[in-house]
């Protein structure tokens, strides 16, 4: 993987981050948490999808490797949900 490649993927999983925050009602989330957050929700979202044979409705290529940007953002979605379902309790 060279550094552009992973420059990318940073990239992408800052706007899953940030768009799975924006779905869920967040407000002013620190850079770092939002590329995480994007990060978790390309590891949730897919195995969701894989695990109930969902397709992919929007599939990507990036750096050679076919990438789903859909189930990711549901899966940051998702573990937005749980951190703010933590968090209020």
């Amino acid at each position: 993987m060279g550094l552009l490649n992973l420059l990318l993927q940073l990239v992408i999983a800052g706007v899953i981050g940030y768009a799975a925050s924006a779905l869920m009602g967040s407000r002013r989330v620190h850079i770092l948490a939002v590329i995480l957050l994007g990060f978790l929700g390309t590891i949730v979202g897919p195995w969701i999808a894989n695990y109930f044979h969902f397709p992919e409705p929007v599939p990507l290529m990036v750096g050679g490797a076919p990438f789903s940007l859909v189930w990711s953002i549901v899966g940051a979605a998702l573990v937005v949900a749980v951190v703010n379902m933590v968090r209020s309790h």
